[in-house]
C-alpha cells in the first residue's frame, strides 16, 4: 500500500531533487511516523521536509518547523527544538497560530528546566488570549477561594455537563495554556499550581466532555490525594480514564503521571509502584523521557518505602547516570537525595554533584540537592555545614510554598541536623548544647 511505500518514495524523490514530492511524500511520512511514536523516523523525515520546502507559504513551512520542533524536543534535542519553534512562530501570520507555537514554546523550556521562562511564556499567552492569571499573593489567594467556590458549585450541581458545548479554538487553547502552566508552577510554587488546577478543572467541566477536561480531572485528582482527599482524588482519576481514547497514549500518560504521585503522597506504595510501572509502558512507547523518568524516579521511591532498599539503591544509581547522561537537571537530583538517604550520606557527593547541570529556577530540585549535600556533610561530622543545608532546603521550601510529596523530606532531615549538632556541641559543651 501507498502507507508502507511513503519512506521509500520520500527518499527517491529527494534523491532526485523533486522537491514539490519529496517535500508532499515526506510529511506524510513524517507524521505517520510521528502517529506510530517512531520519533527518530519521523524527525528524518521532518528534516526531508524542510530541505524541500523553498518553495512553499509560510503556511506549509510553518506546519513542517512545528512538527520537527516537536518531535526533536521529545527526544531531548533542546537546540533543534529551540530553533524549529522560534522559526515557526516567525512564520505565523494569526494571532491563534502564534499562540499554538508559545504553548509548544513554553513546554520545550519547561522540559529544559527553564521553569520561570516557561511560566512566564505561558502567562504572558493566556493574558494575550484575555485570561486573568494572579500577578500578587492578595490576588492569589482570591483567585483560590472563587476557584474553590466554583468547583464546590460544580460538585453540588454535578458537573461536568454531559454533553460538550462548541467550545472554539481559542477556549480549547486557553485550556491547554492552563495545563502547561500548572506543570511550570509545579516545582516553584504549591498555591499558584492550586489555583491553575482549579481553573483550569472549572472551565473544562463548563464545556463538557473532552481530552483537556480528562487531563484536567487527572490532575485535580492528584491535587485532591495530596491534600489529604485521597478517595475523590482516585474517583476523579478513575473517570479520567474511563473517558480517555484507547488510542490516546498522552492523556493516559499524564493519568498514570497523576495517579502515581497522588498514591505515593498517601502512602500506598505497592499501588504507585504499579501504576509506575504501567505508565513506563506507555511513556517508553510514546518516547516521553520526561514523563519516563519521573516515573522511573517514584518505582524507586516506593520500594525505598517498601524497604527493598538494595533494589532501591541500584535503580536510582542507574537512573541518576542515565538523567545525566541526557541532562535531565530534576530526575538527577531526585535520584541524588535518595542516594543520599538510603546510604545515610555515605556516598561520592562530590564526584556525583560534579556532573549536575546548574538549575536556579527549580525550587524542588534545587531542595533537594540541598538535602542531599547536607546528609553528605552530616554523616562526615561536619554537623554544622549539614545544619546549614538542611536550614536552607526547609527556607527554599517555606518561602516558595513548594510543599509536596518529593519535598516532605526536609522535615525529618532538619530535626535529625539539629539533633546531631546539639550531639555534637554537648560533647564540647554540655552548656551550649542545651541553649
Amino acid at each position: 500500500t501507498l502507507s508502507h511505500r511513503l519512506f521509500d518514495l520520500s527518499f527517491h524523490f529527494d534523491s532526485a531533487g523533486l522537491q514539490r514530492k519529496a517535500l508532499a511524500y515526506s510529511l506524510l511520512a513524517a507524521e505517520q511516523a510521528r502517529q506510530q511514536f517512531a520519533l527518530e523516523v519521523a524527525a528524518a523525515q521532518y528534516q526531508v521536509a524542510r530541505r524541500n520546502f523553498g518553495h512553499c507559504k509560510n503556511a506549509a513551512r510553518r506546519r513542517v518547523l512545528t512538527g520537527l520542533g516537536e518531535t526533536s524536543m521529545l527526544l531531548a534535542r533542546y537546540q533543534d527544538a529551540d530553533a524549529c519553534l522560534r522559526e515557526a512562530h516567525h512564520l505565523a501570520d494569526e494571532s491563534l497560530d502564534r499562540c499554538e507555537i508559545e504553548l509548544l514554546l513554553g513546554e520545550f523550556l519547561r522540559l529544559d528546566s527553564h521553569y520561570a521562562a516557561s511560566a512566564e511564556q505561558f502567562t504572558t499567552t493566556l493574558r494575550e488570549l484575555g485570561h486573568w492569571i494572579p500577578s500578587t499573593l492578595p490576588g492569589l489567594l482570591a483567585g483560590i477561594v472563587k476557584e474553590g467556590f466554583v468547583q464546590l458549585g460544580h460538585t453540588l450541581a454535578r458537573y461536568p455537563r454531559r454533553s460538550a458545548c462548541d467550545a472554539d479554538r481559542q477556549e480549547l487553547l486557553i485550556n491547554r495554556l492552563l495545563h502547561g502552566l500548572t506543570m511550570s508552577l509545579w516545582f516553584r510554587s504549591t498555591p499558584s499550581t492550586v489555583w491553575c488546577t482549579l481553573s483550569m478543572l472549572n472551565r473544562c467541566e463548563r464545556q463538557g466532555p473532552s481530552t483537556e477536561l480528562a487531563d484536567a480531572s487527572s490532575l485535580h485528582g492528584a491535587m485532591c490525594a495530596f491534600g489529604g482527599l485521597y478517595s475523590r482524588g482516585i474517583r476523579y482519576l478513575d473517570r479520567a480514564l474511563a473517558s480517555i481514547d484507547e488510542e490516546n497514549l498522552a492523556s493516559q500518560l499524564l493519568n498514570y503521571l497523576y495517579r502515581l504521585a497522588g498514591q505515593y503522597a498517601a502512602g500506598h506504595y505497592e499501588l504507585c509502584k504499579e501504576t509506575a510501572t504501567q505508565g513506563l509502558i506507555i511513556g517508553e512507547r510514546r518516547g516521553d523521557l520526561w514523563r519516563a523518568a519521573i516515573m522511573r524516579v517514584h518505582v524507586a521511591l516506593s520500594n525505598y518505602r517498601l524497604g527493598n532498599l538494595a533494589e532501591a539503591f541500584k535503580q536510582a544509581r542507574n537512573e541518576f547516570d542515565v538523567s545525566i547522561r541526557l541532562g535531565d537537571r530534576n530526575t538527577s537530583r531526585d535520584h541524588l537525595n535518595l542516594i543520599a538517604i538510603l546510604t545515610r550520606g555515605n556516598f561520592p557527593y562530590e564526584e556525583m554533584a560534579a556532573n549536575l547541570i546548574p538549575v536556579t529556577d527549580n525550587y524542588q530540585a534545587t531542595n533537594q540537592e540541598l538535602q542531599a549535600a547536607a546528609r553528605w556533610h552530616m554523616f562526615h561530622g561536619r554537623t554544622r555545614e549539614g545544619l546549614e543545608l538542611a536550614q536552607r532546603s526547609y527556607d527554599l521550601m517555606i518561602k516558595h510554598v513548594v510543599i509536596n510529596h518529593i519535598t516532605s523530606t526536609t522535615f525529618p532531615l532538619l530535626l535529625e541536623a539539629i539533633r546531631q549538632h546539639a550531639d555534637a556541641q554537648k560533647t564540647q559543651d554540655p552548656g551550649e548544647a542545651d541553649r
